[in-house]
């Protein structure tokens, strides 16, 4: 807080700044004035919370400053000194609200519990505007979601444009925004944005929708509809973290619902497009379509029988959607969705190293996190790259071993796993199969079974974020007792030893 000394008597305006401990009242800033006109000057610039003035004073006397000061500053608060306790003093110093009166010589108690009162009105002041100001907000979010609406309800709205102070006449953007830098404080975003149309002489009201998205209803005078474009654009240059999808304007409140729509429709070509940050709609846009029902059974058939064409077919898959961005952006992550679930359920050893994406939900997030198409293809490619990889390594053996050793990969996590039950799905016999997989692994199924736990094993180690106990029972150990035995024979540490030389490691090289 600030405060403003006034008086013409030096030894008065020194000895309360040096006597008061101003930093026990939260007041930061003290600046005396000589006599009125001073203080004027001072208080235009200066925009003290609390002023102490005497009365007496040459120049400009000190009621005739706090008329002055009321004008320009309505809510500072009043302290009069005065060495003359007049009626006419008195008077005047109740219609200017003052907070108190006090007589000269000054008692330094008096002055300090002034203050006090003065900086408890302040805050009460304060505190009532806050909830003014908080409901207005509130206000406001709620007409947005009644004037997007398809259910309108005209007479609340009329009632609520009253109460913020929204116009009735005027035209109408209802626009997306979308914030890149996916801040935290959204009403930090919607005061940004309402503040920049609010230089531009438009009203601005909003509302955060989530996803780091926010719905916004923009009004401007109907003379200004056609340079539009140019203020999106000059919010653009001076916000770089923002993407906007602009609806249809109208000039009736009872359409905004359609500018809404509108609104959605052109944010969503966002999801096609790493280039542009403002998106209109278009008649094509406005006719979506459906996805074809077939792609998914298209990229299950390649995936089990030509995988080495997959990356072809999801090339012209991907190019179509960028070509036409009519299909919802919700339904392309409900089939890349689909699509890399069957991928990772039947070839599990593309995650390895891919830990966010160990189970379907996992899966559904990450794709559900792509603002943009090409983020989903790149992380499907990564995993038909990891794909291939495998196969070109099992490509030495017959088809019988690699289906085994995919078998084993699939379902390694289950403890009752074994040679018996592998045999018995393939249609051969243990010993048979056991001695067709030597042949050709140079390893005994058994043993391999648990290269393959153990190897999966070390990896969720090193990431440290299962118990061990969970790592166990994820990698087909039903006892974490002996799972931490077996894993001791083979690495020559326990599982706990393992994990913190890894992590030692790990911070030794960062």
């Amino acid at each position: 807080m600030k405060i403003l000394i006034a008086d013409d008597d030096d030894y008065t305006r020194e000895g309360l700044v040096e006597s008061i401990d101003w930093s026990r009242f939260g007041i930061e800033e003290v600046v005396q004035a000589r006599n009125g006109s001073e203080a004027k000057s001072i208080a235009a610039w200066f925009q003290p919370d609390i002023v102490l003035t005497d009365i007496k004073m040459p120049k400009l006397d000190g009621i005739s400053f706090a008329h002055e000061l009321a004008e320009m500053n309505p809510s500072c608060m009043l302290i009069f000194m005065s060495g003359y306790m007049e009626i006419d003093y008195l008077k005047s110093a109740i219609k200017l609200s003052a907070v108190d009166f006090i007589e000269k010589p000054i008692d330094l108690m008096g002055v300090e519990k002034a203050i006090e009162k003065a900086i408890a009105a302040i805050h009460e002041r304060r505190s009532a505007a806050d909830m003014k100001e908080n409901r207005k907000e509130l206000l406001q979010q709620k007409l947005v979601n009644i004037l997007i609406s398809k259910d309108f309800d005209y007479e609340m709205a009329k009632k609520l444009c009253g109460d913020v102070d929204f116009s009735l006449k005027r035209n109408y953007y209802c626009v997306i925004i979308h914030d890149n830098e996916k801040r935290s404080n959204t009403e930090e975003v919607i005061n940004l944005v309402t503040d920049f149309f609010d230089q531009k002489r438009m009203q601005a009201i909003g509302n955060y929708a989530g996803d780091y998205s926010y719905t916004f209803i923009i009004a401007c005078d109907t003379k200004e509809k056609y340079r539009m474009s140019g203020v999106f654009q000059a919010f653009l240059s001076q916000y770089t973290n923002f993407i906007l999808g602009v609806g249809f304007d109208t000039n009736d409140i009872r359409s905004i619902h359609n500018g809404y729509q509108t609104a959605l429709l052109a944010m969503n070509c966002s999801f096609y497009d790493n280039t542009n940050r403002i998106f209109y709609v278009d008649d094509e846009i406005m006719q979506q379509r459906n996805l074809e029902p077939g792609l998914y059974n298209e990229f299950v058939g390649l995936l089990r029988e030509h995988p080495y064409n997959l990356k072809e077919w999801c090339d012209k898959v991907f190019d179509n959607l960028k070509t036409n961005k009519y299909y919802r952006k919700e339904q392309v992550q409900a089939l890349f969705t689909s699509m890399i679930i069957v991928l990772c359920r039947e070839n599990r050893e593309v995650l390895d190293g891919s830990e966010h994406l160990d189970n379907e939900e996992k899966i559904e997030l990450a794709i559900r996190n792509q603002d943009k198409l090409e983020g989903i293809r790149r992380l499907l490619f990564k995993l038909i790259t990891k794909l291939e990889e495998r196969y070109q390594e099992q490509s030495q053996y017959s088809r019988l071993i690699r289906g085994v050793t995919n078998y084993i990969s699939n379902h390694y996590g289950e403890a009752e796993l074994s040679v018996s039950q592998i045999a018995e799905y393939f249609h051969f016999s243990s010993a048979y199969l056991s001695v067709l997989f030597k042949q050709e692994m140079n390893i005994t199924l058994k043993q391999y079974i648990s290269n393959v736990r153990i190897e999966r094993a070390k990896k969720m180690l090193e990431l440290d974020y299962d118990k061990i106990t969970e790592i166990a029972i994820k990698c087909g150990y039903a006892n974490a007792n002996y799972f931490a035995k077996v894993f001791k024979e083979v690495t020559g540490m326990t599982p706990i030893e393992y994990r913190e030389d890894k992590l030692n490691t790990s911070a030794q090289k960062n």
